[in-house]
Formats: C-alpha cells, structure tokens, sequence
C-alpha cells in the first residue's frame, strides 16, 4: 500500500508533467516553496496534509483528491456519464495533452450525420 507521501511525489511528477512548476503548486496550495520541496524530499516524514493543498495538488495534477489523501476510490476522476464515455476518457488518460484537445472535433464528426445520407448511416 502506498503511503501519503508516496501518493503526494506522484501528483508532484503529474502536475510536472503537466506543465506546472514547484512555484505552481506552492501558490495553488497555500504553501511556502520550502514546504513543496519537504515533500519531495524522501527523507521528510510526512503524515498528514491540509484539504486545500490536497485540493490544489489534486487540480494540478489530475489525480484524485481521495486518492492523493488516502489512496481511495479511483486514482483519476472521469466524469463519465455511462461506459462508453468511461473508455473514451481512459483512451485520452495517456494521450498528449495537443491530441486531447482534438477529441471534442472527433466527437463531433461522429456525432454529425454525413452529407447526402439525409442523417442515415
């Protein structure tokens, strides 16, 4: 089982990865800098953490906020409505943040009955 503080260097690597810089996450958080190096530093005992820095770490990262506290319920949050929306966010989870932003123009072309089909498929 993984430990706050190892659920906590794994938001920091996915707001990293991201984008987002310790500066970041120390203002999203309410946190000194100093504090967001503490709890990258493996050797820093770490046993708890305030809501609004899990809440911030959490927007940051894309993790779940449940999941960065005590390793609860799904690692990422979807917010999918039904099973088929599910797998479409799962296919977007590991694709580049450039190529997710062209998913709402995919589903709209399938959404959208072809020309001369008389919306017929």
């Amino acid at each position: 089982m993984s430990t706050l503080k190892n659920r906590v260097i794994e938001a920091m690597a996915a707001a990293k990865e991201s984008g987002h810089e310790v500066i970041d996450v120390s203002k999203k958080c309410n946190v000194s800098v100093q504090a967001v190096y503490a709890w990258l530093d493996p050797l820093e005992p770490m046993s708890w953490l305030r809501a609004d820095s899990i809440l911030g770490l959490a927007e940051l990262s894309g993790l779940s906020p449940w999941y960065i506290n005590d390793g609860a319920g799904e690692k990422v949050l979807r917010y999918a409505k039904n099973k088929f929306q599910n797998n479409t966010l799962a296919v977007m989870e590991p694709m580049d943040i450039r190529d997710q932003a062209k998913m709402p123009g995919i589903g709209r072309t399938l959404a959208e009955p072809d020309e001369g089909t008389n919306g017929k498929k």
